[in-house]
């Protein structure tokens, strides 16, 4: 009888969470929503289709430590920095969160 209690519980809260599209919009909205438009300029440049400018690997880079990446040299990060002159903050996010955030970014290419 135990199980099935806890298997309904689970069944139930996983009924309710979002799928990863939705949760990789949610992250988006919350963390890079207030500055970047999916395809127009804001404060900084549209992300959608983000995957065919730079790799994953840059973006994780980018948001963990975005000093560190001008400081090294990056040219894409110095040419984002030039033309909008607005540092970029550093988030404390999950890799997994920002991997569903490029998720929900890579779904906007038209």
């Amino acid at each position: 009888m135990r199980n099935i209690i806890i298997t309904f519980t689970a069944l139930f809260f996983f009924s309710f969470t979002l799928n990863p599209g939705e949760e990789g919009k949610e992250l988006y909205i919350t963390y890079c929503g207030n500055c970047h438009g999916l395809k127009m300029v804001l404060v900084g440049p549209p992300l959608s289709c983000i995957g065919e400018r730079v790799d994953h690997a840059w973006v994780h880079r980018w948001i963990k430590d975005p000093d560190g990446v001008l400081s090294s040299g990056d040219a894409h990060a110095i040419e984002i920095y030039e033309k909008f002159s607005v540092p970029h903050p550093v988030f404390e996010i999950d890799p997994v969160q920002v991997d569903l955030i490029l998720g929900y970014l890579e779904s906007k290419c038209e």
